[in-house]
């Protein structure tokens, strides 16, 4: 189990930045998947924490074998997304949910303006 620690607003900021920008390191922002690469000319696609390895390479990478993000350093059983991102964000459990995964607050089709305004809000909220 993962300890929550007090939530890092400056990378969840850095974040949301990235995101508002549009100038994102996959071709299209897909909240339902982490990393895809498609063949041929239709491009890759990536969730917010898909994001993570584009803006924090130091610190995130693209799992060698499995090709998720996650951070680096990180023991194999750890090494997910989700305990990545919780972390690295400093998040608890359902904190981690509600800003990266879909929900009953933002769903498959969220998009990245959209996810986005929710870190800004859970910001907000501290």
């Amino acid at each position: 189990m993962l300890l929550a620690m007090k939530p890092n607003i400056q990378r969840l900021e850095k974040l949301a930045t990235h995101l508002e920008s549009g100038k994102l390191g996959h071709d299209f922002f897909n909240f339902g998947v982490y990393h895809v690469v498609r063949h041929r000319d239709c491009g890759s696609s990536g969730c917010a924490l898909g994001e993570c390895p584009f803006i924090f390479a130091d610190s995130w990478h693209f799992h060698p074998k499995a090709r998720f993000p996650s951070l680096r350093g990180l023991a194999s059983c750890y090494s997910t997304p989700h305990n990545s991102a919780q972390n690295f964000f400093g998040l608890s459990e359902n904190q981690c949910v509600d800003l990266f995964y879909p929900s009953n607050k933002l769903g498959l089709f969220a998009t990245r303006q959209q996810v986005a305004a929710n870190i800004r809000e859970f910001i907000a909220s501290l």
